[in-house]
């Protein structure tokens, strides 16, 4: 799960392994569910690096670049 002010929530269902894949899923601000995939990234030690692209017409995506620990 990832958190933010100013992204609400977001579940993430990442594969095994060093890349990183998935599908995602978040509420709108409208309150309806937007569900969408991870469409590229990967996993490097502790730094992860990916983008998301959601499943609306107007096809946005958002990109995340962080360090655990």
């Amino acid at each position: 799960m990832i958190q933010g002010a100013n992204i609400g929530e977001v579940r993430v269902s990442p594969v095994p392994g060093t890349s990183f894949a998935g599908e995602a899923f978040t509420i709108a601000d409208d309150g309806r569910g937007v569900r969408g995939f991870v469409r590229d990234g990967g996993i490097k030690g502790r730094d992860i690096n990916f983008t998301i692209s959601w499943i609306e017409e107007s096809d946005p995506r958002w990109t995340f670049q962080g360090h655990c620990g």
